[in-house]
């Protein structure tokens, strides 16, 4: 197809440990450009010597490679009518590959994520991959197929992950959720057979790990408002830690992301990133009333400025033109300080667990309903598409709110 061009792409965004940078192929379509990895790499040096217009010896023998795989990829092209991303990458992405092996499809996936800055997902897919890995290593694995990955090898790899590592229930089910998205693109594209998918009922079950939810009760909310900070660090992250709270446990990410054209009058509106990113249906915003603790908590800590613009951050976390992966890691560093301090806290005030920005939000989604709050109501607050997951949110209750639940069972009145 004319409209669609091809050439080998030195990415020198990302050094590697040994100084080079990886090889990758781009792709333009209606001015739209796309990369894929090659698993290769080279020097920048290297790079001009391979496209230099007598390359000699080894760089000849690169070019020529470069070459046939150019030309693999615009005979793909060729007989793609009409041509899209999505259909050529899973032939490309497939045929490129040192080997139809679990590794290389982890590390394509992983690159192609990178290149939708989809940071989140392709970080706990590097960390599926680098655990199958060690497993691996340690049990003598050269290389993995798919068929390797049998109902044996991912009991095997459950146990080693619970008993030996000592890794939770929950993180095996995440990485081998990972592991299952792989094989399911491997059928797609013809690598493996459908006999050779290891997951069902009736062979091997990824274990779903309960994760379970902890309370703040009210008088341990107040004591946290209540409490006297001893240093200035301290107070920012008991005041932010409670203007979460007061916006029923607004995350992290969203509160770094807060800017002067989510408030109006009388409420901050704004939309869950993790729900912008996910949800295909039509966004519901989240809208939670202004009161006297978030206005004073948004003027004691707001970024300096005498006007500040509509698309001006709140908070003084972000700045304007962050990338995804940048904003990723400032968000999870603004997290971390904030729970480091609120953990002394919380051991000062003699809570008997380590309070984190967690609890933020299922304890305003536990009082809200211990007050007569209804599911929607809570649900659509802490921004659930249905009322399903509000319920299965707040089915994990601390003892002592199932105890004082029960004790109504006989708490007869005269």
């Amino acid at each position: 197809m004319g409209n669609v061009t091809t050439s080998i792409y030195l990415d020198t965004r990302r050094k590697k440990a040994d100084d080079r940078y990886p090889l990758k192929l781009r792709v333009t379509f209606q001015r739209q450009q796309k990369y894929y990895p090659l698993f290769q790499s080279m020097t920048e040096e290297e790079f001009e010597k391979t496209n230099s217009p007598k390359p000699r010896n080894n760089y000849k023998e690169t070019k020529l490679t470069l070459n046939e795989i150019e030309n693999r990829a615009n005979d793909i092209i060729n007989k793609l009518d009409p041509f899209s991303f999505r259909q050529f990458e899973r032939i490309f992405l497939t045929e490129t590959s040192k080997e139809d092996t679990v590794y290389s499809f982890f590390e394509s996936y992983i690159e192609k994520l990178k290149s939708k800055e989809s940071i989140g997902t392709s970080d706990s897919y590097n960390n599926a991959y680098q655990s199958i890995k060690k497993y691996c290593k340690e049990h003598k694995y050269k290389s993995l197929s798919f068929t390797d990955v049998d109902v044996d090898f991912l009991n095997d790899y459950e146990s080693w992950m619970t008993k030996t590592n000592d890794r939770s229930i929950t993180t095996v089910g995440m990485y081998l959720r990972c592991v299952r998205a792989l094989f399911n693109e491997a059928i797609e594209t013809g690598v493996i057979q459908r006999a050779n998918y290891p997951f069902s009922k009736r062979k091997y079950t990824i274990p779903a790990g309960r994760n379970i939810k902890r309370a703040l009760t009210i008088q341990q909310i107040e004591s946290i408002i209540k409490y006297s900070p001893t240093t200035m660090a301290e107070e920012r992250a008991r005041d932010l830690w409670i203007f979460s709270y007061a916006l029923n446990g607004i995350q992290t990410k969203d509160m770094a992301q807060l800017k002067y054209e989510n408030i109006d009058d009388q409420a901050i509106t704004y939309y869950r990133a993790k729900t912008i990113k996910t949800s295909k249906k039509e966004l519901t915003p989240i809208r939670i009333p202004r009161n006297e603790i978030i206005d004073e908590i948004i003027n004691k800590w707001k970024k300096p400025s005498l006007s500040p613009s509509p698309n001006q951050y709140i908070f003084d976390v972000l700045e304007e033109g962050d990338t995804e992966e940048v904003i990723k890691k400032k968000t999870r560093q603004f997290s971390k300080t904030i729970n480091k301090y609120m953990g002394r806290i919380g051991k000062h005030l003699e809570i008997p667990y380590k309070v984190t920005t967690k609890y933020t939000r299922h304890s305003a989604a536990t009082i809200l309903m211990q007050n007569g709050a209804s599911i929607l109501y809570i649900g659509k607050n802490l921004g659930h598409q249905n009322t399903k997951t509000t319920e299965s949110y707040l089915d994990s209750f601390s003892d002592d709110i199932k105890d004082n639940f029960q004790s109504k069972l006989f708490d007869f009145k005269s």
